[in-house]
């Protein structure tokens, strides 16, 4: 697979989905950036400025992904992989529905992703380090280029399925309860909800699912 490694973009998910579009890029491929001007998270917000961030995009074949992933969850899918890699190096992140992820009861990254093309385009950033404490950081140092050639290595190796996934996420997703999410302009409160084998959520008789 190919790397393409910059000190700042805009944002790693935009350069990858404008580069594809105009045929720039071939997928498979993986952008990854020192810092972002622009990055984009959940409900389309900038990142906040952090001291030290680990940021990239990583475009996919959709023929790469298990055959038994709901399209739908893909942002569980790859954010529970890109955890479980993190903690295998020594951090404590949790997954938070539906993309999130959190050091403790603080945000510190998400995965964003999307289609197009026939590829799945997967966002991720994660805080290395912080200046303001309302945010979460990992606790640990990571050597960047190890996470990142893991990452890369679990697709290319097809080395889980969905079900393999989602089987070990529906352990801990009781981490939910004591938060909630916006949806629709408002805020849903995750203490009622109940998880789906597709990924979704069930809420007030409301199926809803991660990818924006």
């Amino acid at each position: 697979m190919e790397v393409l490694k910059f000190d700042c973009l805009e944002s790693t998910q935009l350069y990858v989905m404008e580069n594809l579009r105009n045929q720039s890029l071939k997928s498979p491929v993986m952008v990854v950036a020192n810092t972002q001007s622009g990055g984009i998270g959940s409900r389309g917000n900038a990142w906040e400025s952090v001291q030290e961030g680990l940021y990239f995009s990583l475009a996919l074949p959709l023929s790469l992904l298990p055959q038994d992933l709901p399209l739908e969850s893909t942002s569980i899918y790859m954010g529970y992989i890109f955890k479980e890699i993190l903690n295998q190096n020594g951090a404590e992140v949790w997954l938070k529905w539906p993309n999130d992820l959190y050091v403790e009861n603080k945000k510190a990254g998400g995965v964003m992703c999307s289609m197009l093309l026939g590829n799945v385009i997967v966002g991720v950033g994660i805080n290395l380090k912080v200046r303001d404490t309302r945010f979460g950081a990992l606790k640990v140092g990571i050597q960047k280029d190890t996470i990142l050639q893991t990452f890369i290595e679990t697709f290319e190796q097809k080395k889980f399925s969905w079900k393999q996934i989602f089987s070990k996420y529906a352990l801990e997703f009781y981490k939910n309860f004591n938060y909630g999410f916006h949806y629709k302009g408002r805020v849903v409160e995750m203490s009622e909800a109940v998880l789906c084998d597709d990924g979704a959520i069930l809420i007030e008789d409301e199926k809803i699912y991660s990818l924006r």
